[in-house]
């Protein structure tokens, strides 16, 4: 296994496989069991290359993020697997509370990251290379599939009451889909009647990047109102 870069988030992946009196596993041989044991590297796959990009910094008022890139070898393909750990500094109901709006998102088919593991306080997940705005809008990756799921997310949470503050930024796109990845305060919880915080922030993103297709936009997103609100 090659280490193209490792830096102190692969030291402490590192410390989390303790050696025991008599062992001699190299920091290669830890670096790889601490990532099956993070289920990053799955069974029956071998890690090729580890290539840390960043230690866990400040990635909002709830989570430090770190994150490397693995290539490995699964099924006989060679395979990029970037990733992220999110590390959760407001306790343990914080990231109860995260994990449950996850969930909640996922049952109203709205796409999250794959989850690869929940351990010492860390979300351990898929990567999602591009921001919805500004990075994915002006760079031509708000494709159809990707605005669909950007529409049906907005209507989703207002049909459900989410008080959420400007749910686009907390959305990432790979250029097919677009996934929600922050559950945090600002997504929040659903309350007890519809709101219109996500339309009104989705028309203001259509305004600004989507001229061309502001009226399909609003045609859509009341398509999906129409749905919610008759249950289908």
């Amino acid at each position: 296994m090659e280490i193209v870069r490792a830096g102190s988030f692969a030291d402490y992946l590192v410390k989390t496989v303790p050696l025991t009196e008599g062992q001699s596993e190299t920091y290669e041989q830890r670096l790889c069991t601490a990532l099956a044991q993070l289920g990053v590297v799955r069974e029956g796959e071998r890690l090729l290359s580890f290539e840390e990009w960043h230690d866990y910094q400040r990635g909002g008022d709830e989570v430090y993020v770190a994150a490397a890139q693995l290539i490995i070898e699964s099924h006989g393909q060679r395979v990029t697997r970037p990733f992220v750990s999110k590390a959760i500094i407001r306790g343990h109901i914080t990231l109860s509370r995260m994990l449950h709006r996850r969930a909640l998102l996922a049952a109203w088919s709205i796409p999250a990251p794959e989850l690869y593991s929940v351990a010492d306080m860390c979300i351990n997940e898929q990567y999602i290379p591009y921001a919805i705005e500004p990075e994915a809008a002006q760079s031509g990756r708000i494709t159809p599939g990707v605005l669909d799921d950007i529409i049906h997310a907005a209507a989703v949470l207002d049909a459900k009451g989410f008080p959420t503050l400007s749910f686009i930024h907390d959305m990432r796109t790979d250029g097919t889909r677009a996934y929600y990845v922050d559950f945090g305060w600002d997504l929040w919880d659903p309350g007890p009647r519809p709101l219109d915080n996500a339309y009104r922030v989705l028309i203001a993103f259509a305004r600004r990047y989507l001229r061309d297709a502001q009226q399909r936009v609003e045609q859509s997103y009341r398509s999906e109102i129409a749905k919610l609100s008759a249950g289908l």
